[in-house]
């Protein structure tokens, strides 16, 4: 007799590999997180860092693999990271420099010699700032006491 398969599950065709769902988890990991300091105890959400967003980690998840095997479809990748991982994106940050928030998570993600020439030469960035900011304090000074003087603010 003919059994009849209808209505039988037969599934997971389109299932993708476990080990494709790893590096996606594993390059998601990759990224230094952040805890918020204004709602700490209302949320257990980490933060990623404000110069990220899903499509900015998904193109550099996509250049990753191109060099060895096909990457997972966007929307994929999306779903996973929506239902996967308790992250959001920091808003961006008021008055703060984005080279000096490209230091800080650099350094926060790094260790040793790497880590220590960062710093050094985000204490360089640093000074510069404070040396031009001073500069300019001066000449707003300057302007006020002549009035003959511009200053562009």
């Amino acid at each position: 007799m003919i059994e009849d398969l209808r209505g039988s599950k037969s599934g997971g065709l389109n299932k993708i590999p476990d080990n494709k769902m790893k590096k996606v988890m594993d390059h998601i990991n990759s990224f230094p997180r952040y805890i918020s300091h204004y709602c700490r105890r209302d949320t257990q959400s980490h933060y990623l860092g404000a110069e990220l967003n899903l499509q900015k980690i998904y193109n550099l998840y996509e250049n990753t693999m191109k060099e060895n095997e096909l990457p997972v479809s966007f929307s994929t990748y999306k779903k996973h990271f929506y239902a996967n991982f308790n992250l959001r994106f920091q808003k961006p940050k008021k008055d703060t420099c984005l080279k000096c928030d490209k230091f800080n998570a650099q350094i926060k993600g790094l260790t040793g010699e790497v880590a220590d020439s960062l710093r050094e030469e985000h204490s360089n960035h640093t000074q510069k700032a404070e040396t031009l900011r001073d500069q300019m304090k001066k000449d707003l000074e300057s302007a006020k006491e002549n009035p003959e003087l511009e200053t562009n603010i």
